[in-house]
């Protein structure tokens, strides 16, 4: 499997250099440039009492956990990088069946070949992710080998300008994506390419574009599922504080399956307001249609210095490997916690994030719910996701913190399936300016219905990290 994957990448290689090796030749002294190295390595030291993830007989045990990381980064004219790696080895006292070692790799690498007209984007993960979600999932991220599988990730992204005259251009933009699992989860493969004639967002005024795009999605051992488009898009500002954009198009599409499925064809249309209150506040609103489903997006969004206040819904439809490489950066939890598996599914997504800092305290709240509808398989799954975090800083070198973390899934017939909830009590005291020691609280409760393994684990921890 893991040949397959290099070759894979071997040949997205090939193919970049193949367009764009006069450039990097060109462009070599860029690469000479002085990356931000950072190292260090944090250690925990956990007791559990409950060390097999058991529903009635819960046997307690210590283990130590020791990750050392390295990242590196760079922002230069023409050059963006950033890579982050670390090994998590996991030492347990009297369980040692269950030592582990797992290694993390995320890496963006931007490259600007000819400035202001050709940059690709690299992006290539190793990580780990829970097979079946119906078994043992950590509550903090701890994996357990036989419902883990190896997930290794890379995509390509080349984009650009072509200018013709004033701000009208030709812009373009392709994604080539892949991501192997050494076992348990099909691989996953997904193109996309996009060209558009017109101003893009260039003028003051009036924009337009005229846009043809394609997208392409193998699930393994399935049919694909592509998608065609074409559309004319233009948008302008009213009263230098009201931004209207609009849409028109037609698109066709068909859906992965184990099955031969007929393509379906139609029109597609959105609109959008964009109105900015002031520099600390601003309203989105928009609506539209797609093949077999609405289009809708809502966000207010209003800052000060010490508060933050956010509110999103959006109705769209989303390809599970673009969503899940965007999820991988932003960092999120690493166990998916639905148990659909398809590879597109239409996203109605409601959050609300809300953020106080005072001169002692902080508070973040977080609550959100999430319905995806994957009409290929005909599941609809409903995903509660919420946080509380208060942090009171107890002098300049030290902080005390409380979170709870909640998670529902649930469907059209029930509305609960599954719940996790996860409540921290953490003390942390720095150690100069970049290291710093903790001791730690937590305890977690799961309770699902039907094939969901329910249990509970309290643990005490002890840790320090010390970066150089």
């Amino acid at each position: 499997m893991l040949i397959t994957f290099v070759k894979w990448i071997a040949r997205i290689v090939l193919v970049t250099v193949f367009f764009t090796g006069s450039l990097i030749v060109s462009s070599v002294n860029v690469f000479a440039a002085k990356f931000d190295l950072e190292a260090g390595v944090y250690s925990e030291l956990t007791w559990t009492d409950n060390v097999d993830i058991a529903v009635a007989k819960r046997d307690a045990d210590t283990y130590l956990t020791v990750n050392p990381y390295l990242r590196m980064s760079r922002d230069s004219n023409r050059i963006k990088a950033n890579m982050d790696y670390q090994a998590q080895a996991t030492i347990y006292n009297q369980y040692s069946g269950r030592n582990d070692l797992q290694h993390l790799l995320r890496g963006d690498l931007q490259v600007e070949f000819i400035r202001d007209h050709f940059v690709t984007d690299f992006y290539i993960a190793r990580e780990s992710e829970v097979i079946n979600a119906d078994e043992a999932i950590s509550f903090d991220g701890l994996f357990y080998g036989a419902n883990t599988a190896d997930k290794y990730t890379a995509q390509v992204s080349p984009k650009g300008v072509i200018p013709l005259v004033g701000d009208i251009a030709i812009d373009f933009f392709s994604s080539h994506g892949k991501v192997v699992y050494d076992q348990g989860i099909d691989d996953l493969e997904e193109h996309q390419a996009k060209i558009a004639i017109g101003t893009g967002t260039r003028s003051t005024g009036l924009n337009w574009g005229l846009n043809v795009s394609k997208q392409y999605v193998q699930t393994e051992n399935q049919n694909s599922s592509q998608s065609e488009q074409i559309d004319l898009s233009g948008s302008f500002p009213v009263f230098n504080r009201l931004l209207v954009h609009a849409m028109f198009g037609q698109k066709r599409e068909v859906l992965s399956s184990y099955v031969d499925r007929e393509w379906d064809k139609g029109e597609i249309w959105e609109g959008k307001l964009i109105y900015a209150f002031s520099n600390k506040t601003k309203l989105e609103a928009g609506g539209g249609k797609d093949l077999y489903s609405h289009r809708a997006i809502a966000s207010f969004m209003h800052a000060t210095q010490r508060t933050s206040l956010q509110i999103d819904h959006i109705e769209s439809q989303v390809t599970k490997l673009s969503n899940d490489i965007k999820e991988a950066r932003e960092k999120t939890d690493p166990y998916k916690f639905g148990r659909a598996v398809d590879d597109i599914f239409i996203q109605k997504k409601s959050s609300i994030n809300w953020k106080v800092l005072g001169a002692k305290n902080t508070i973040n709240f977080y609550l959100g719910h999430e319905e995806r509808f994957y009409r290929n398989i005909g599941v609809t799954e409903i995903l509660l996701d919420s946080n509380l975090r208060w942090e009171y800083r107890l002098s300049g070198r030290s902080n005390l913190s409380a979170t709870i973390n909640w998670w529902r899934l649930g469907d059209k017939q029930e509305d609960r399936l599954d719940d996790m909830s996860l409540y921290t009590l953490k003390y942390q005291r720095n150690i100069g300016s970049k290291s710093h020691w903790y001791a730690s609280a937590k305890a977690g409760i799961r309770d699902g219905t039907h094939a969901a393994l329910e249990y509970k684990e309290f643990k005490l921890l002890l840790g320090a990290e010390f970066r150089y």
